[in-house]
């Protein structure tokens, strides 16, 4: 077992600024054999990716066959449904005003929630680390699809009415930078949604190391609802609702993590669910992912059991929480 992180370099927490650091966990690159440690504050509890990468060395972790969001990630049928999901969230957005308005995406990927929201009236912005990336969504989008952070993106504040982070917040390097520029981006009375994994849930607590959502390094702090709502705070932003089941990204990582956790292959699923022909599903393996597909049919009926029981304790696979802008 080869770990990149040899020491734990001193990084000030997010939350609680201290910069004192103890491994509690080491965790498998899921695309690649690489091992990272992760460590916790021994002042507030904050998990983080311990390793000394640049932003550009970490740029190669998501170069893996269907990583980037640019273009087709999974077979035909998983993807229609991946983008049913994603339209799906526009549902929650609109309830948070009364008519259509501006919102931001921070790492928006290929804009789907974006073009469903520009459909129906919104004016959309969104923005992505990464230039190709950026670029697929601005086929569809125009020049409203910025690259770079949120912070930097020359935006105007308190000009919106909603910044979103769909799985996005966790992967940057410094996100408590990006939730003061999305409270500063949003008006008095505007919300800030985000949405990440649950260190706290059970998933996380049953499958230590084997826990899909760890996906390290890309992952690069490890949330529970607590920390986020304290981190809110900070940056005056109030919680008002939370909400701990996502059929996305709940049930299929609880499945594929205890196939990991029982000695199977650590991504068998996950190469199910690629194109034919990329490296992690290769033609070869064909007959055998198709003789699998019943085995994940039935295991994500019982996960999405599961998951429900979860959400109900609060302690579901992922978070979503929705804040909201001060007036003060």
């Amino acid at each position: 077992m080869r770990s990149v992180a040899s020491s734990i370099p001193a990084t000030a927490c997010p939350v609680c600024g201290h910069e004192r650091w103890q491994v509690v966990l080491t965790a498998r690159d899921m695309h690649g054999d690489e091992w990272f440690e992760i460590a916790g504050c021994q002042s507030c509890g904050m998990r983080r990716t311990a390793d000394r990468l640049s932003e550009a060395e970490l740029g190669r972790y998501y170069d893996y066959p269907g990583g980037r969001d640019a273009g087709r990630r999974f077979v035909g049928a998983v993807e229609s449904v991946e983008r049913a999901l994603r339209r799906r969230r526009t549902v929650m957005v609109e309830r948070l005003c009364s008519r259509p308005g501006r919102i931001v995406d921070v790492g928006c990927g290929r804009g789907t929630m974006l073009a469903a929201l520009a459909a129906r009236g919104w004016e959309v912005w969104g923005t992505e680390l990464d230039e190709s990336v950026a670029a697929t969504a601005r086929q569809a989008l125009g020049e409203r699809i910025l690259t770079g952070s949120v912070a930097s993106a020359g935006l105007a504040p308190e000009a919106f009415d909603v910044v979103t982070f769909f799985h996005a917040l966790e992967h940057l390097v410094s996100p408590r930078e990006a939730l003061a520029a999305a409270a500063e981006l949003v008006r008095p009375g505007g919300h800030v949604v985000v949405e990440l994994p649950n260190w706290s849930s059970w998933q996380a607590r049953w499958f230590g190391r084997h826990w899909l959502h760890l996906d390290v390094p890309r992952h690069r702090y490890h949330f529970t609802p607590e920390l986020l709502t304290r981190l809110g705070r900070q940056l005056g932003l109030v919680p008002l609702r939370t909400w701990h089941f996502s059929l996305e990204y709940g049930p299929y990582p609880l499945l594929q993590s205890a196939l990991a956790a029982a000695g199977l292959n650590h991504v068998l699923f996950t190469r199910l669910l690629r194109p034919v022909g990329t490296t992690t599903r290769p033609r070869q393996a064909l007959w055998l992912h198709l003789a699998l597909s019943p085995l994940l049919g039935a295991g994500l009926v019982a996960a999405t059991g599961i998951e429900l029981a979860a959400a109900a304790a609060r302690r579901g696979g992922v978070v979503r929480m929705v804040f909201q802008r001060s007036t003060r």
